[in-house]
């Protein structure tokens, strides 16, 4: 379920078996209670992992012991939310398998959470290496295997590579055309 405002996303209510220690939602303290609405607010609007959650928290001015607390009690799937935001940097710019890991992981996701969320995103790799030599060459020029090797060095594999080049408009010469025919390429 890619919906983040899912009961499987999160419990937007935490529950008293959800609770660590001897809480009960009657014996909060007031900081609990509002990182909890915090975090559940972040949730519903954003992926996070968990660490990176607590980072959001404790940017806005919750204490860790709350921010671990909201993030501890407020019922969010980890694995879902690795999911949700894979999908999300899919949306805004090209990935490769290796570098979406590498982005999920630097955001505080687990390596097994981010190897399963970019396993299971529906990506297709070589039509993220053509998206990416695109962006490539709207900011910078690249010779035919300069580019090759920038995809490599981001990720792609060299098959990969080669078809985000040549779908981009370079020909197996080397020369750009855009407006050749499907009968020449």
């Amino acid at each position: 379920n890619s919906n983040p405002n899912s009961i499987s996303t999160i419990n937007p209510e935490p529950t008293e078996e959800s609770q660590t220690g001897s809480n009960t939602p009657d014996d909060l303290t007031m900081g609990q209670e509002n990182a909890l609405k915090s975090a559940l607010s972040y949730l519903k609007s954003s992926a996070f992992s968990a660490s990176g959650l607590i980072k959001q928290l404790e940017f806005v001015g919750y204490s860790h012991e709350d921010a671990q607390f909201a993030v501890d009690n407020c019922g969010a799937d980890w694995q879902e939310q690795a999911n949700l935001q894979a999908e999300s940097y899919l949306k805004s710019s090209a990935f490769s398998r290796a570098k979406l890991i590498g982005q999920l992981e630097h955001d505080g996701f687990s390596h097994e959470d981010a190897q399963l969320a970019v396993d299971n995103c529906g990506a297709d790799w070589r039509e993220q290496a053509h998206l990416k030599a695109e962006s490539y060459l709207k900011s910078s020029a690249f010779s035919r295997d300069k580019l090759i090797g920038q995809l490599e060095h981001d990720g792609f594999s060299h098959d990969e590579a080669v078809f985000g080049v040549e779908e981009a408009g370079y020909t197996e010469t080397g020369n750009t055309s855009n407006t050749q025919s499907q009968d020449t390429k």
